[in-house]
């Protein structure tokens, strides 16, 4: 990413499906970031590499990544309904956004922030 350029990431998908080649992994590859990674193997083979996590679902990688005591940023859209108990355990790590620029704006925080 060009705004981040002393960053490593590694962007993890669920799987090579036509829609992911069409959207995202095209964008990436057209714009020939030498700091992103694709990846589709399983969240937990590239959890040790990690220093930083930011996930884009609160679902089971949340978990993985806090217990893994890796510092984790869940992104979520306004309109998800997050459960009640979710969102006290980990209100820490769970930033709200409703555009684009409001999730590149907890984004850019979160990797500006110390780590711990």
């Amino acid at each position: 990413m060009d705004q981040h350029p002393d960053f490593e990431f590694i962007l993890k998908l669920g799987g090579d499906k036509p829609w992911d080649r069409a959207s995202i992994v095209s964008y990436v590859k057209e714009r020939s970031y030498e700091n992103i990674r694709i990846e589709y193997r399983p969240f937990t083979h590239y959890l040790n590499q990690a220093d930083r996590v930011i996930l884009d679902f609160p679902g089971t990688g949340l978990y993985e990544a806090a217990l893994a005591g890796k510092s984790v940023l869940s992104l979520i859209n306004t309109g998800y309904p997050l459960k009640e108990n979710a969102g006290k355990i980990f209100s820490p790590c769970i930033r709200f956004f409703k555009t684009a620029e409001d999730a590149c704006g907890h984004i850019d925080k979160f990797l500006k922030d110390d780590p711990d």
